[in-house]
């Protein structure tokens, strides 16, 4: 099923985005991973094809700010940052420790109630000056460009396959150098170095997940097609 962000959520992004417009992506989130998939989560889109929660990246913003005004739209349910959540309905948004895997600690967790007049709610958010929600952006019109290895190699940190490519050998870097580039014009935070460093491998993990592809910390074929023909969330 086709899938969409809620539009009061756009609504909060596109604010949150016209505030803090340096603010870090890198921990930003709207659709789950396969992990969410298989669980209840406001982060699966529901029988209308509405995903109602957002991550927000905590760098580079207010993160109280945006909580406090969280907490003042008629939309939102729950809140989770920093080891603790805040839900409406228990005890009117009083922090309770928070035990889930996940800390929330690297961004801030919305979720508003699964009802279309919650998902249509556009009012703004008190966050910017109003601005109208903007779908979610598409990658330039372009196919990706042909993966430069062999069939079966990948780019990955160091190792001793042979099918490896880190940019140990200086040949590799270019490719390395462009893939590290569409990450970041996708608005992931990673230096373009043609080294396949721990960064670029955590960053390249939070990409496979978000796209639902195989985690696996490296870029093959599969993911390297992603990063310019899957949608940007």
């Amino acid at each position: 099923m086709p899938w969409y962000l809620a539009p009061s959520l756009a609504q909060l992004r596109a604010e949150v985005n016209a505030r803090w417009p340096h603010r870090s992506k890198a921990s930003d989130g709207t659709i789950g991973d396969r992990a969410h998939s298989a669980r209840t989560s406001d982060h699966n889109p529901n029988s209308r094809g509405s995903v109602n929660a957002i991550d927000i990246t905590a760098k580079g913003i207010d993160t109280r700010a945006l909580i406090d005004a969280a907490k003042k739209h008629p939309s939102v349910r729950y809140i989770i940052f920093n080891r603790q959540i805040m839900n409406r309905d228990i005890g009117g948004f009083k922090p309770r420790r928070y035990s889930g895997s996940n800390p929330h600690t690297a961004h801030v967790h919305i979720s508003i109630y699964q009802r279309a007049s919650a998902e249509n709610d556009r009012r703004s958010w008190g966050i910017a000056a109003a601005t109208a929600p903007q779908p979610d952006p598409k990658p330039k019109a372009s196919k990706a460009p042909p993966f430069p290895l062999p069939k079966g190699h990948w780019y990955g940190p160091e190792s001793r396959d042979p099918r490896n490519h880190s940019g140990y050998w200086k040949r590799d870097r270019d490719g390395i150098r462009t893939l590290q580039q569409r990450l970041k014009d996708r608005g992931w935070r990673i230096s373009v170095d043609g080294r396949y460093g721990p960064d670029t491998r955590d960053v390249v993990r939070k990409f496979q997940r978000e796209k639902r592809l195989r985690v696996d910390g490296g870029v093959g074929a599969e993911t390297w097609a992603a990063l310019w023909e899957a949608p940007i969330t």
